[in-house]
């Protein structure tokens, strides 16, 4: 008899990133080095990922001091620290 495997949420504690949450900051940033303001929309484009996925990420960098967001709402654009 072969039980349904059971869907696990797995959850952590740490901000360690995976893998794929590492690759797409570091192609955030770079696709940012060569653009002065980006928009969400953009980049989820850019990496075909959701605009929603795209804002984490982008509080994620933005929380590290990466980046800074500017406008509100439609209007918010995100650049690089300097």
């Amino acid at each position: 008899m072969i039980l349904p495997l059971e869907k696990v949420a797995i959850k952590s504690g740490d901000k360690s990133d995976t893998a794929k949450t590492a690759m797409h900051k570091e192609q955030i940033i770079k696709y940012m080095t060569d653009h002065a303001t980006v928009r969400s929309s953009e980049i989820a484009t850019l990496l075909g990922i959701t605009v929603s996925r795209v804002k984490v990420l982008l509080a994620d960098l933005q929380s590290d001091g990466i980046i800074m967001a500017e406008g509100a709402n439609r209007n918010r654009v995100y650049r690089l620290k300097y």
